[in-house]
């Protein structure tokens, strides 16, 4: 039985909610597995600090 192994590249655009510095990657019984976490949704009503005026 013959093996041949050769060079595979590709490139995706990412979506704007992931987070490219966590990605990972592995090949497990000749399967790529590619995991692209996305950024936590900040809720806004809950990120907004309310300050009384006097």
């Amino acid at each position: 039985m013959e093996f041949s192994y050769e060079k595979f590249q590709q490139m995706l655009t990412l979506p704007e909610d992931a987070e490219a510095d966590k990605i990972e990657a592995k090949v497990e019984h000749g399967v790529l597995n590619v995991c692209i976490p996305k950024k936590e949704k900040v809720d806004v009503q809950k990120a907004v600090k309310q300050i009384e005026i006097q």
